[in-house]
């Protein structure tokens, strides 16, 4: 039987046993109960334009919508309930029962049945889900496929077909399979009285995940037999069997009124079945893998997943005092590492890893006086990774640790506003936030081994933002609002953290006065900063800054209109931009030769990227029965690395670095999508609708690209469904 054919005798199941439920409920005084429900029953073909219609390609161009083509049929289609919804309500159109399910194509379905009697309510959920990936072949600097030695790009996948990289035994795709379930009480809904107690609540779920992954990884030189810097990069097909189980529950309490609490505890457990992979397994399938190592570089494991344990809580409180309402919260968790240990870590016995984080918050919002209010919060995050510290010589590897161990943060957020209301619809607000960061950083011993003077992180951070904004409206026809801030951060951690940026955000609403009914809105916002004071990398003779600038703008606008009773129409146009400038710095030797390295700027590069889409569309109510409707989207994208641009070239002289990356990582697309539909009332509950969507994306880079594979496709999707009512079966 095949999955949809599964589901649908399961929900057939479930149904039928259901529909002998509601009189026992009816019984308890549920009365006046009404039997409601619908389904669509539909098919979809997908023509796929070459060179995607091969049955190794089709899934690619919409991992999202799965379009497997069953047995090699052309072209794909399915045939499912595309919807399912059926139950019984009440009076006040809230429901007794109902069950609902969502079909998108063969594998991805989702489903819900909810049950509200009395004071107890109950949702079981369940999701069957399938995503395709695809591999990574780049080709090189040079324009080559496979790489060629003298190209700065890599090689993946040794383990696939040349001639048939994509073939159906080597997908990489992940499947998704869970149920979940949540019951609530409120004893005040059965009579009985608690004092503190007023909602109890329990849940649990369970999700399995299986398929395989794509892991990229780089050989030591001393690994890599084959001799090419570009063949030391490899690709390995991982397998995933992963097993998920959550249990919990928590509650809502009222001590004598004094304040209104949550609370929720909960327990996950998370198990990985499929095997483990070490550099050992790879040789036995890699002859360009070396041999003779010792065993802790054999038992290396890539991509280990450990078992984990999860325990977590929280806890919120709110309490109004005379117009003001307080609110504070806490919650916690601590993972541990379980089960099976990598063959490193069996190998050197090494403590299990943990990790311990909780957050503490408070806020509130209290009136001044009559047209005057302040609020603000303040929150407190902590992180905790548990390891043994004389166990970091251990685990060092020799040729080189170019990242420090993350051993804790800190941080506190918090924010403060007065806001006044000058006049009815009109309020003004200003502000001031801050957020501070401490990052307990841990370097191991050198040599061989990063230290902080050529690390890329500093420990803290700190960033302060003062703004005022302010929203008003104009004669009920037109509505503004604004925010306008400053923003500057003494210290930072990372190199393109800004140290000084404004930033400006607005947003209007007009309804248009006149015959026609339509509204007319946009937004905007623009931020430019730049760190002329950011990291500093410190070499044998002299030190480096990383200078970064940055500059981001957005706007958009939308056209609602009704030109006459049966006919709506929109149209919206989206542009946004992000331009940066920024040195490439680079080092005469790797940063963990610490402190025998020096730092020199390779080039002054920039990347830009701007995007505009433009979507248009509108229904039309032909006849009471007939409808139609029509739309259409436009995106144009184009990013690059300005190495063309003025500002990025010293003496006017285009960098080696810069031409590389400008050539080969270049996005330039234009995406056209169409959709078309027209529906038919036949009989108050039967209703028929066809629907067309036409994908056209378009890549407009120069080649040669890194990816080999082609980028320009086409898809035609047609659907044909047909929709009944399912209340044929009378009152309750």
């Amino acid at each position: 039987m095949s999955i949809s054919g599964t589901s649908a005798a399961a929900a057939a199941v479930l149904l039928l046993g259901l529909v002998g439920g509601p009189p026992a409920f009816a019984e308890n005084g549920e009365t006046g109960l009404e039997w409601r429900g619908e389904a669509t029953l539909g098919g979809r073909l997908y023509d796929y334009a070459p060179p995607f219609e091969t049955d190794d390609l089709t899934p690619f161009l919409d991992k999202y919508r799965y379009t497997d083509k069953r047995d090699g049929d052309d072209p794909a289609w399915f045939v499912d309930l595309f919807h399912f919804d059926l139950g019984q309500a009440r009076d006040d159109d809230t429901y007794l029962w109902r069950f609902e399910r969502w079909s998108w194509n063969w594998i991805n379905q989702h489903g819900e049945l909810d049950v509200d009697w009395r004071g107890l309510q109950a949702d079981l959920d369940y999701l069957w889900y399938r995503s395709d990936e695809l591999r990574v072949f780049p080709q090189d600097t040079m324009g080559f496929f496979p790489t060629d030695p003298d190209g700065f790009a890599t090689v993946y996948n040794p383990d696939t077909d040349p001639d048939n990289p994509l073939g159906a035994d080597r997908r990489l795709f992940l499947r998704r399979a869970g149920v979940d379930g949540e019951i609530r009480l409120r004893p005040d809904s059965f009579g009985w009285e608690l004092p503190v107690l007023s909602q109890a609540q329990v849940y649990s779920g369970y999700q399995t995940r299986k398929g395989y992954r794509q892991d990229r990884f780089l050989l030591d030189t001393r690994e890599n037999l084959g001799g090419e810097a570009t063949a030391r990069f490899r690709g390995n097909r991982r397998e995933l069997d992963q097993h998920v189980t959550t249990v919990g529950g928590g509650g809502v309490v009222a001590p004598w009124d004094l304040f209104t609490g949550a609370f929720d505890v909960n327990f996950r457990a998370f198990r990985e079945n499929a095997p483990v992979v070490t550099l050992a397994d790879l040789r036995n399938r890699d002859p360009d893998i070396g041999s003779g190592f010792t065993a802790a570089a054999d038992s290396r494991a890539l991509f280990f997943v450990p078992d984990t344990d999860r325990i977590s809580g929280s806890l919120d409180l709110s309490r109004r005092f005379a117009g003001a309402i307080v609110t504070a919260g806490f919650s916690g968790s601590h993972l541990e590492q379980a089960g099976r240990r990598a063959p490193l870590q069996e190998l050197l016995d090494l403590d299990d890893a943990e990790v311990t984080t909780w957050t503490a918050q408070a806020a509130f919002d209290a009136p001044l006086f009559r047209s005057a209010a302040l609020n603000g919060s303040f929150k407190y995050q902590g992180r905790r990774n548990g390891f043994d510290e004389d166990q970091m010589a251990r685990v060092a590897p020799t040729t080189g640790q170019v990242d420090p161990f993350y051993k804790s943060r800190d941080e506190m957020d918090g924010r403060i506003e007065a806001t006044v209301r000058p006049a009815v619809g009109s309020l003004v607000g200003v502000g001031y936030h801050f957020l501070w960061v401490d990052r307990g950083l841990l370097y191991a011993d050198p040599p061989g081994t990063i230290q902080p003077e050529q690390s890329v992180i500093d420990e803290k951070s700190q960033h302060h933002t003062i703004y005022v904004r302010g929203r008003t409206r104009i004669r009920r026809w037109l509505q503004l609002r604004g925010e306008l801030g400053y923003e500057w951060a003494p210290e930072v951690a990372y190199a393109r953290d800004l140290t000084t940026s404004v930033y400006f955000e607005g947003w209007s609403t007009l309804t248009l006065p006149g015959a026609i009914p339509a509204s007319l809105s946009a937004f905007g916002h623009i931020r430019s900063g730049e760190n002329d004071d950011g990291i500093r990398f410190v070499g044998l003779d002299e030190s480096r800054t990383k200078t970064f600038e940055r500059t981001e703008w957005q706007y958009g606008i939308t056209l609602h209109g009704r030109p006459c009773e049966p006919v709506s129409l929109y149209g919206t146009f989206v542009q946004s931009n992000d331009e940066q400038i920024f040195p490439h710095l680079r080092s005469d030797d790797p940063r963990f030769l610490a402190p025998d390295v020096d730092f020199f700027v390779d080039s002054s590069l920039g990347m830009e990227s701007d995007v505009k889409t433009l979507q248009i569309g509108g229904n039309w109510q032909v006849t009471p029965a007939l409808d139609t409707r029509l739309s259409s989207g436009l995106t144009w994208t184009e990013v690059n690395f300005a190495g063309d641009n003025p500002r990025t070239k010293p003496n006017g002289n285009q960098i080696t670095t810069g031409l590389v990356l400008d050539r080969l990582n270049e996005i330039r697309a234009r995406i056209l999508t169409v959709e078309a539909g027209i529906g038919y009332q036949v009989l108050p509950g039967l209703r028929f609708d066809f629907d067309y969507r036409f994908e056209h994306y378009e890549d407009r880079a120069p080649q040669p690209r890194l990816d080999p594979l082609p980028q320009s496709s086409r898809v035609h999707v047609y659907s044909l469904s047909v929709t009944t009512d399912l209340n044929l079966l009378g009152g309750g």
